[in-house]
């Protein structure tokens, strides 16, 4: 699946990543990682598609799963709350990207520290957005 995202044919890696869902769904139930990460994957697939507002269903159902699943402090909850910060980017929405950036920051700073690679970029992004509200 992630796969066809390297090479851009989202629609092929939302085709397989939800009949994954459904199987995982089936197994595991809602609330369990496998199903939080097919959740984020759609999203993704949706975000590489263009439909922002997909894109932040699914991403919103990820968070949700993740933060019951292991509270705020976790990668896979930073990770949730950077991939709604860009999609609130892109969809013009920069008070709500700033706000779930910074979610992703403090929670990366925290558990990878303030040089990882990860921490720097949502820094970056944060920084981005901030500059966009500048120039409004």
């Amino acid at each position: 699946m992630l796969a066809y995202r390297n090479v851009g044919n989202y629609k092929k890696e939302l085709e397989y990543v939800e009949k994954v869902l459904e199987i995982n769904l089936k197994i595991y139930g809602e609330e369990h990682k496998e199903v939080a990460g097919n959740y984020n994957n759609i999203g993704e697939a949706w975000y590489g598609l263009g439909n922002y507002k997909k894109a932040l269903e699914y991403g919103e159902k990820a968070l949700t799963i993740n933060l019951k699943l292991y509270g705020k402090n976790h990668t896979a909850v930073a990770e949730a709350y950077g991939n709604i910060g860009l999609v609130y980017s892109n969809l013009g929405d920069n008070n709500k990207a700033l706000e779930y950036y910074e979610e992703a920051y403090a929670i990366y700073a925290k558990l990878l520290g303030e040089g990882n690679l990860t921490t720097k970029q949502v820094k970056l992004n944060i920084e981005e957005v901030k500059e966009k509200m500048k120039a409004r």
